[in-house]
């Protein structure tokens, strides 16, 4: 199993703020201010082939995103407990934070994994100009990116302004430092704009309209057409993101949003 298959993908975390100053997105039928926030959710394993060896899944995810002076500041809290079909039981926390320039020219970010109460993955990174870098266990490894990369805030950005203004799919590429490797290719298709259904939490959290995008992934430099996994998930004109459904082929996971706070953005020293 990769660390992808029992962390969230980048998305869960990128609840982003578009703009460093206004922090706001422009579309044909108005504006939609996006919000900072934490956000709670629920995980469950929805299906599971064979092939999987999987029995359950359940957990939960925090995350949150928070607009500084200089950049945004990502964290997100994984914890699930994981059944295989041997019987065997597994608790497993993974948290990760970041930081990511308003102006997209830099990117830090950390990441640590225990299974059982014991370390099991512990890495910082960051990307400066055009490469990534790896810090594992006091070795450092690094490696370039593809031009026009985006980070996680601006990709969802990017995402977000394309469904505001109509348009259905593309590509972009993608680095969020959940894999020691180069950038991921994420092809995109969203479904036209809906109105947003009451889910049991404060409408001022979520706009006017939400959209459903459908999102796969491949390694940037592999030519093959079967993507690593594919997400499907429901975006507000906020940035909030309701629920999601993560296929990694074998099993799918699902994230469901069950709490949702504003948090105040921190203010410029001086």
């Amino acid at each position: 199993m990769t660390k992808f298959e029992y962390f969230m993908p980048c998305f869960i975390f990128v609840m982003a703020i578009c703009g460093a100053s206004s922090a706001m997105a422009h579309s044909e039928t108005g504006e939609s201010h996006l919000i900072s926030h934490q956000a709670l959710y629920d995980i469950t394993l929805e299906q599971v082939s064979s092939g999987a060896k999987l029995s359950y899944l359940s957990g939960t995810a925090a995350s949150s995103l928070r607009q500084n002076c200089h950049d945004w500041e990502m964290m997100q809290t994984l914890s699930t407990l994981i059944g295989l079909d041997n019987g065997q039981s597994i608790k497993r926390k993974a948290e990760m934070e970041a930081t990511e320039a308003l102006d997209g020219s830099s990117y830090h970010f950390m990441y640590d994994e225990k299974i059982g109460g014991e370390e099991a993955l512990s890495y910082t990174g960051a990307v400066e100009g055009d490469a990534a870098t790896f810090t594992i266990k006091g070795k450092t490894v690094s490696f370039p990116l593809q031009k026009e990369t985006l980070f996680p805030t601006r990709h969802m950005v990017t995402l977000l302004e394309k469904a505001l203004n109509k348009e259905k799919n593309g590509t972009v590429y993608l680095f969020d430092g959940t894999e020691v490797d180069g950038s991921l290719l994420t092809s995109y298709f969203i479904l036209p704009s809906q109105k947003v259904a009451p889910i049991g939490l404060d409408s001022k959290f979520f706009g006017d309209h939400r959209f459903v995008l459908i999102l796969s992934y491949y390694r940037a430099e592999d030519e093959a057409s079967v993507p690593l996994y594919e997400v499907r998930y429901v975006l507000t004109e906020t940035g909030v993101i309701e629920d999601m459904l993560m296929d990694y082929g074998d099993y799918k996971v699902s994230a469901r949003l069950t709490k949702v706070g504003l948090l105040k953005n921190k203010a410029c020293e001086g």
